[in-house]
């Protein structure tokens, strides 16, 4: 089986440190506490003060094309049926310049909005877009149009909601039986939200069975595989040690697969809401997340090649806590939970 061409892949340590925030499309850049400088690309000193205090600060998404490119010809075999790629260089309000892959309709002098995304190799770049326009620029899509999608699980109202969003997004066909599934575009695993932990050995067999047999031929044809998990897979629920373990493992094979998949030019995304009605059992105080908003922020994530996405407000402020403080986001979980 060939491999499909992927754009270079190989960061410096530094520059790895955008991935994190490119996997959840928010937009970073490296500021340094010393001196106040910010910097593009990252480095592991300050370019102005040479501290090594270097911290990721959010910022806006805005800045000014002062030049720009259009490559015609490329040694990257990945760039060649892209070609002619427009590419610039973005001033950021901030005043550093960032390198960018630059929208059809950027002008030099005009505002853009930018953009963190992850390419097909599952390195982070910068996109730029004309400000007026809402959508980032993505590197990689993987949208269910005319696509073959497997859904794991497909029984229950979560089975039930992803099969009708998917087939108003264009899909064009959708699957519920992996034992009868030879091949998929896009794999939907829903099969960790319920279980026995007694069973998790089993579980975890059967699904890296399943990415085995499906993974190289997904990622041959530039599909994806998506984990929908709970967020007690990346910050465990203390009450909930059972469903905290079933997560964890999920949350383990979701990052192991990955890796290789994205070496063969696939994608692994996961979807991490706080709460689902799957999850009520466990203890978990709060308003779940219906299946339709989770399968309309599950087929969202795949249209925009988001690789980690936190669908509810309850998520996406427990995930930047476990980014800043670990231990206070440990104990407001123990009480949130049971």
């Amino acid at each position: 089986m060939t491999r499909p061409a992927l754009p270079p892949r190989i960061r410096s340590r530094a520059a790895l440190g955008l991935t994190s925030a490119a996997s959840q499309q928010r937009f970073v850049l490296q500021h340094c506490s010393a001196c106040g400088h910010s910097q593009f690309p990252p480095q592991e000193f300050c370019g102005t003060c040479l501290s090594a205090r270097q911290v990721w600060r959010e910022c806006t998404p805005i800045g000014t094309v002062v030049a720009e490119a259009t490559l015609h010809h490329s040694l990257e075999p990945a760039f060649t049926d892209e070609i002619p790629l427009r590419t610039g260089l973005v001033q950021h309000e901030t005043g550093c310049v960032l390198t960018a892959f630059l929208h059809p309709d950027c002008t030099v002098d005009a505002p853009v909005r930018l953009s963190l995304t992850l390419d097909r190799g599952g390195s982070a770049v910068v996109t730029a877009t004309p400000a007026e326009k809402d959508e980032p620029m993505g590197r990689c899509s993987y949208s269910p149009k005319d696509r073959v999608c497997l859904i794991t699980d497909g029984a229950g109202p979560l089975g039930d909601a992803l099969e009708a969003t998917l087939v108003k997004a264009g899909a064009a066909k959708v699957l519920t039986r992996p034992a009868e599934c030879e091949e998929a575009d896009i794999v939907i695993d829903t099969s960790w939200l319920a279980g026995d932990l007694a069973d998790l050995g089993a579980h975890a067999v059967r699904a890296q069975a399943l990415a085995d047999r499906l993974g190289p031929g997904l990622a041959q044809r530039q599909g994806a595989w998506v984990s929908v998990l709970g967020f007690a897979a990346i910050a465990p629920y203390p009450a909930c040690p059972e469903h905290s373990a079933r997560m964890a493992a999920a949350q383990a094979l979701t990052v192991a697969l990955r890796a290789r998949l994205n070496a063969l030019g696939g994608g692994v995304l996961a979807v991490y809401p706080a709460f689902t009605e799957e999850t009520l059992a466990c203890g978990v105080e709060g308003q779940p997340l219906s299946p339709e908003k989770l399968s309309q922020a599950l087929v969202s994530a795949l249209e925009s090649g988001q690789e980690e996405s936190f669908p509810d407000p309850s998520s996406r402020l427990w995930v930047e806590r476990l980014a800043g403080d670990r231990k206070s986001l440990e104990r407001e979980l123990a009480f949130v939970v049971g």
